[in-house]
């Protein structure tokens, strides 16, 4: 392997442009993204994406993941926004931050559940709390589903004060459905 250019085929080992591996990976990305969306509170994270997409598309890289996944996470957006789908690159998640910051993301995973989930639990369990999604098992997502009987939660009342503006959720670009900066324009989209 050590012969091999930046991006290649693996059937033959020939070269391939940078944007052209992207678009294949976004291509495969939109269907994996898909698969994980119908089963409930599943997840996939930058690493188990970035390895299925070169898996399937045959189209493999050692540029590290951070430098590229962008770029298929944008084509993915185009594609569901384009379609009318709901915002699927919502399902790929990094590491685990801010609890107000994952809160946000909930209502843009659960129209992707709706959409594609063929059975939601009755009683909808916290998408991001401890017990809530996959965050990169060691299985592909094209695997069986895993059977996940809704349980009950229970969570302590929150105190009662008024929310301060760190409590508040991010606000997010309603073309893209990141995070805001400061500046309340996308940088993404502009």
């Amino acid at each position: 392997m050590a012969g091999h250019p930046g991006y290649w085929r693996a059937s033959d080992g020939s070269a391939v442009a940078a944007h052209e591996a992207e678009r294949a990976w976004a291509d495969h990305a939109l269907d994996i993204l898909r698969e994980v969306a119908s089963r409930f509170g599943e997840q996939i994270d930058h690493a188990e994406l970035s390895t299925v997409v070169q898996e399937r598309s045959g189209v493999h890289t050692r540029v590290p993941v951070m430098t590229w996944i962008g770029g298929v996470l944008r084509h993915v957006m185009q594609a569901t926004r384009a379609a009318g789908e709901p915002p699927l690159s919502v399902l790929v998640i990094g590491k685990r931050g801010d609890a107000s910051a994952e809160a946000a993301w909930t209502a843009a995973r659960m129209q992707c559940y709706r959409r594609y989930c063929a059975e939601l639990p009755e009683v909808l369990p916290i998408l991001n709390g401890p017990s809530g999604g996959s965050r990169g098992s060691s299985r592909p997502p094209q695997a069986a589903p895993r059977s996940r009987a809704a349980a009950p939660t229970t969570r302590k009342s929150a105190p009662n004060r008024p929310m301060s503006r760190q409590d508040a959720p991010p606000a997010l670009c309603p073309r893209c459905y990141l995070a805001l900066p400061a500046t309340g324009v996308c940088d993404t989209c502009g």
